[in-house]
């Protein structure tokens, strides 16, 4: 969806750019623990979800572009895009709950 332009200028970029400055941080750390308790419980791939995050969080996030509106899609986009991002899927698909939930009977209660 392309949004208007003084939409993006007044309101998407500077809630972006409030998200990258102050928010990627405590996301990162939420789902690092969240992976974290889910390797302690023995949930397939959630050590390689702890991985993945930890990778992930070093690497620079893109600056606005108006090509998606949240700094947290650009991150997903970012590494995975459509002509490259091999390196990325394997491991960053053990964030997924797909992934790491394989089964009913191995969802945490």
């Amino acid at each position: 969806m392309r949004w208007h332009g003084v939409y993006r200028r007044f309101v998407l970029a500077p809630h972006y750019r409030f998200a990258r400055e102050r928010l990627v941080p405590h996301f990162f750390d939420a789902l690092t623990a969240y992976a974290l308790e889910l390797a302690r419980l023995g949930i397939p791939k959630a050590k390689e979800a702890v991985f993945a995050l930890r990778e992930l969080r070093t690497l620079p996030l893109p600056s606005f572009t108006g090509e998606v509106e949240d700094v947290f899609f650009s991150r997903f986009s970012s590494s995975f895009p459509s002509t490259g991002g091999r390196r990325w899927r394997g491991r960053c698909a053990a964030a997924s709950p797909e992934t790491i939930w394989t089964s009913p009977s191995s969802a945490p209660t």
